[in-house]
């Protein structure tokens, strides 16, 4: 099991190399709404800097599927130029929930598994990297189908000893957590695994065989093969990330 944290800007000025060594991974807050969160990029440039495997994750409130797929193209802008192979998540919440209903929206189950569909089906598409859903037991029960969170990573919360659930990909076990280098509290998080760039069949059949044919050669090299790519609708920095990481085992 690794360890890691989730910030926003709500975490203030983080000292990145004080943290990174108490770590195992992060997860940052890309934005919520129509927003962009204002330390989002200088997080994701420390996880870089400091080698810190890292994800993202989009505060939502969003109210239908066309804003859901609008957030996710924000968050795919702030990510863009970033490889957050830990998982891009959606975060429907209590918060999320009150704000769609101010707006004379009724938040049904069908409505809300249609949101996540729509927000990690354009993150897919956009860059291909890992998208989830964050959720607690409540939401588990109240809206998200089995089906819908089969098809993705799930981060969960439930802040106790143990999380009391099966089938979770993270489990944010605290929301008071202390760790050097950020003053206050701070989330706390258990990973089954860290994705640095590894391939991973589980979700990425289709990329793991385009990676094979890149290193034998179908798409040639350099500008050819970023030419190449990019046609076929592939992120390229992302994907050669990928290739690196599989000529070095």
């Amino acid at each position: 099991m690794y360890k890691g944290i989730d910030v926003s800007k709500w975490n203030g000025d983080i000292d990145w190399a004080v943290v990174a060594p108490n770590i195992d991974f992060a997860i940052i807050r890309a934005g919520a709404g129509k927003t962009v969160d204002k330390t989002a990029r200088k997080n994701l440039e420390a996880c870089e800097k400091y080698g810190i495997p890292y994800g993202v994750y989009w505060f939502s409130y969003a109210g239908s599927v066309e804003n859901a797929e609008k957030e996710a193209v924000a968050c795919y802008n702030v990510v863009k130029d970033f490889s957050p192979l830990m998982g891009v998540f959606f975060d429907f919440e209590y918060a999320s929930v009150e704000f769609v209903q101010e707006k004379g929206i009724k938040v049904t189950r069908e409505l809300v598994n249609r949101m996540g569909v729509a927000f990690c089906g354009k993150i897919q598409k956009l860059c291909d990297f890992q998208a989830g859903i964050y959720t607690n037991l409540d939401y588990m029960n109240r809206y998200w189908e089995k089906e819908t969170l089969a098809k993705y990573l799930v981060w969960y919360a439930r802040y106790n000893h143990e999380p009391g659930v099966s089938g979770w990909d993270m489990w944010q076990f605290s929301s008071a957590g202390s760790i050097p280098g950020i003053v206050g509290k701070v989330d706390m998080n258990y990973s089954k695994e860290i994705r640095k760039g590894a391939l991973m069949t589980k979700y990425f059949t289709d990329l793991e065989r385009l990676v094979l044919e890149i290193v034998q050669g179908k798409y040639g090299n350099g500008s050819q093969r970023k030419k190449a790519l990019k046609d076929l609708g592939y992120n390229y920095t992302f994907v050669q990330t990928i290739v690196n990481d599989y000529l070095k085992h």
